[in-house]
C-alpha cells in the first residue's frame, strides 16, 4: 500500500469504530439511566409495602376498636377523611362509604346505622401501591437506539455469512472482504454487549448464546485478516554440492 492508501484505510477503519464507539455509548448510558430509575422504583416500593403494612393493621385495629360505638363515623371521618363528611351511599338500612389512602392505595369499605359503625372491609396489595406509584416507563426496551440496536443484532449476522461467502468464493475481494467481516463481528457483538436485559458479568458472559456466537465471528474475522495480510515466506535455496565442487585440475 502507498501513503494515500494506507491513510485512507485508516481513516475508514476511524470512522467505523467512531460510529460503533458512539451509538454503543448512547445505548449503555440509556441502559444505565433505566436500570437507576428500576432500582430507585423496587426500594421505594419496597420500603412502601412494610410501612402500608404497618399502616393496615394500625387502620383494621383502629376500626375494629370503633366497631358498634356511637359517634363512630365522626370519629372515623376526623381520623382518616380530614374531618370532611364521607361520600355515603343508601344499602338498605345502612349507609355505605368507601375512601382510598393516597399514600398507600389502600381501599377502605364501612357501614353505618345512623352514626354507629357496624361494619368493615379494609383491601390493600401490591397491585394497589403500584398504581399510585407507577414503574418508570421501560425506555430502554422502546427507544430509538433500541430498535437501531434490534435492528442490528438481527442484520448483521447475515451480511457477515455473506462477507465469509466472498471471501471463500472470491479471491480478489478477500481483503476486503475480510475487513468488512472484521468490522460486523465488533459492530454485532458491541450490540449484544448493550442489550437492556444483558448482564456484563462472568456469568452473564458464559451464559449469552449471542455474546459467544459475536465472539466466534470475531475470532473468524481475524484469522481472515492475519491470513491475507501474512506476507508469502522466503525460500532460500542453497547451493548443491555440485554447483559448489571445484572442476578437475
Amino acid at each position: 500500500m502507498n501513503r494515500r492508501r494506507i491513510l485512507l484505510h485508516s481513516g475508514v477503519w476511524i470512522v467505523v469504530l467512531a460510529l460503533i464507539i458512539v451509538s454503543a455509548g448512547r445505548k449503555a448510558a440509556e441502559n444505565s439511566r433505566q436500570r437507576a430509575e428500576s432500582a430507585e422504583w423496587h426500594s421505594k416500593i419496597t420500603q412502601l409495602t412494610g410501612a402500608g403494612l404497618k399502616q393496615r393493621d394500625a387502620l383494621v385495629a383502629r376500626i375494629r376498636d370503633l366497631h358498634g360505638q356511637p359517634n363512630s363515623r365522626q370519629q372515623l371521618e376526623a381520623e382518616f377523611n380530614g374531618g370532611k363528611a364521607f361520600a355515603v351511599t343508601a344499602d338498605g338500612d345502612r349507609l355505605a362509604a368507601a375512601w382510598i389512602d393516597p399514600t398507600y392505595g389502600m381501599r377502605s369499605e364501612v357501614g353505618f346505622e345512623a352514626d354507629k359503625l357496624v361494619s368493615h372491609s379494609v383491601q390493600w396489595g401490591t397491585g394497589d401501591l403500584t398504581r399510585v406509584y407507577p414503574e418508570p416507563p421501560r425506555i430502554a426496551f422502546t427507544s430509538r437506539n433500541e430498535q437501531v440496536r434490534q435492528l442490528a443484532v438481527a442484520l448483521l449476522p447475515w451480511l457477515w455469512g455473506l462477507s465469509l461467502a466472498v471471501f471463500l468464493l472470491v479471491p480478489v475481494a478477500r481483503l476486503v472482504a475480510s475487513e468488512t467481516m472484521l468490522a460486523l463481528a465488533i459492530a454485532y457483538g458491541t450490540a449484544q454487549l448493550v442489550a437492556p436485559v444483558y448482564n456484563l458479568t462472568i456469568n452473564g458472559i458464559f451464559s449469552n448464546d449471542a455474546l459467544f456466537f459475536s465472539a466466534v465471528m470475531l475470532l473468524v474475522s481475524t484469522i481472515a485478516v492475519s491470513a491475507k495480510f501474512r506476507k508469502p515466506a522466503v525460500r532460500l535455496e542453497l547451493p548443491t554440492l555440485a554447483q559448489n565442487s571445484p572442476g578437475p585440475c
